[in-house]
């Protein structure tokens, strides 16, 4: 008994502390580092596009900012993690 009494109060003392998953405290690259990492991985310039919009979705593990921009009559939709900068997903229309 006194075990679980000894393991609900750790449990409950994670959570109010706020220990998840997600790296909660770690720091954001920031908007403009994320449009950066996109620029130089096709070598684009920020001039080169246009209707840039950038959001910041907040998942239960990760940080993602999302930027959709349109190019030569295309439209851009990229995930970047918050925290890596690592491009987690594309697609065009």
């Amino acid at each position: 008994m006194k075990k679980v009494i000894l393991a609900n109060s750790i449990l409950i003392c994670l959570l109010l502390c706020g220990c998840s998953l997600k790296d909660g405290d770690a720091t954001l690259i920031g908007e403009d580092k994320a449009i950066e990492i996109i620029m130089d991985e096709h070598t684009l310039s920020k001039d080169s596009i246009e209707n840039v919009q950038v959001s910041l979705e907040e998942g239960l593990t990760k940080d993602e900012y999302v930027i959709t921009f349109d190019l030569r009559g295309h439209s851009y939709r990229y995930g970047v993690n918050a925290i890596t900068g690592e491009i987690t997903s594309i697609s065009v229309d």
